[in-house]
């Protein structure tokens, strides 16, 4: 799916799809808002969904459940990918077992503040869990760029593989 317009998306499944490096799974560029509630994206390959240049992103009780592995390939391999955007909010989902070669294991927040007319991305994340999460060469999990103001991440349960 890729669309300009605004995204409300409520309990969607996507399965066992493939996107490639510059693609992903549902893909949002140039909105006033993006939310997605209670919908799944598991075993797939690539970015599940990218959001791009849009005010608000809310993702509500969404599971997004990766394809693991020890040696990634592929830099884009996060669950979120989320570019220039003021506020982000992620409430009562789960991240389970996505790796990837690069920044964010499983969630990517980058902003260029002349994108945003210099305004900074606020970010909450709240009653989250995050599993078997991998993001190799000693970069982040959750990668959030400046200039961002993380407003919260509470009751997040991390869950470190041995």
């Amino acid at each position: 799916i890729q669309t300009t317009a605004n995204l409300d998306m409520t309990n969607c499944v996507f399965a066992n799809n493939k996107a490639n490096q510059k693609g992903a799974h549902v893909f949002v560029d140039v909105a006033n808002s993006a939310s997605v509630k209670k919908s799944t994206f598991r075993s797939a390959e690539g970015t599940f969904l990218q959001i791009s240049n849009t005010a608000s992103v809310k993702i509500e009780d969404t599971t997004f459940n990766g394809t693991y592995t020890s040696t990634p390939a592929i830099s884009k391999n996060q669950a979120l990918y989320i570019l220039a955007a003021t506020d982000v909010v992620v409430n009562r989902s789960t991240f389970f077992n996505f790796s990837n070669s690069s920044c964010g294991g499983a969630i990517y927040i980058f902003t260029d503040s002349s994108s945003l007319g210099n305004q900074s991305t606020r970010v909450s994340i709240d009653l989250t869990n995050f599993t078997m999460n991998n993001a190799k060469d000693g970069l982040s999990l959750i990668h959030i760029s400046e200039p961002t103001r993380l407003l919260s991440i509470s009751y997040a349960v991390f869950c470190l593989k041995k």
